[in-house]
């Protein structure tokens, strides 16, 4: 677990690209148990772990495809980018 304290984002809409990795889940979970409305973006299957968290919203989507990107941020106080390419190379991935 995350140990930070996230009430700040108490009612704040985020965006969490790369949904589906440890870090994202972690994030996910507490942004989720401060209060904020979480929406999930992966380009694979969210797990059942989603349930858990009352809530957060899952899109099942390409973060590097631009207008799929366009629509989930749209509305989102705050982005983490966490989205990691895993058939393209580290500094494709750092550009």
């Amino acid at each position: 677990m995350l140990q930070r304290d996230f009430s700040g984002f108490r009612g704040q809409r985020a965006l969490v690209t790369g949904a589906t990795a440890f870090v994202d889940r972690a994030l996910e979970r507490a942004l989720s148990g401060a209060g904020a409305d979480v929406t999930a973006l992966s380009r694979g299957a969210i797990r059942a772990w989603t349930d858990q968290l009352h809530n957060l919203r899952t899109l099942r989507d390409d973060p590097a495809d631009q207008g799929a990107l366009i629509r989930a941020v749209k509305g989102q106080n705050i982005v983490f980018n966490l989205a990691y390419g895993i058939r393209a190379g580290c500094r494709e991935n750092l550009k």
